[in-house]
């Protein structure tokens, strides 16, 4: 049923396949590296290389949701200057 839903949305399958296969795995490490912190998120910013990666995260998005928006406001402004509105 999901899969028919994806396949309708016109979904990639790569993507949600990774995600179903890693996020169990992901979800475990990030709950025993809470564990080990005692639930100080600041663990993650604290060496170089993991900061830099959720800094890489953040930035790409912050792209996606900017690109988004600027999609859907060219959009929306095309669609206004075809109803003369």
């Amino acid at each position: 049923m999901i899969g028919a839903l994806f396949a309708a949305l016109d979904f990639p399958a790569a993507p949600i396949l990774l995600g179903y296969v890693l996020g169990p795995m992901v979800e475990e490490n990030f709950r025993r590296a809470l564990l080990l912190s005692r639930g100080n998120l600041l663990v993650f910013f604290q060496h170089p290389i993991s900061a830099s990666f959720m800094a890489l995260c953040a930035l790409l998005i912050l792209a996606q949701l900017f690109f988004g928006l600027r999609a859907f406001l060219r959009d929306r402004e095309a669609g206004a200057r075809l109803t003369g509105g």
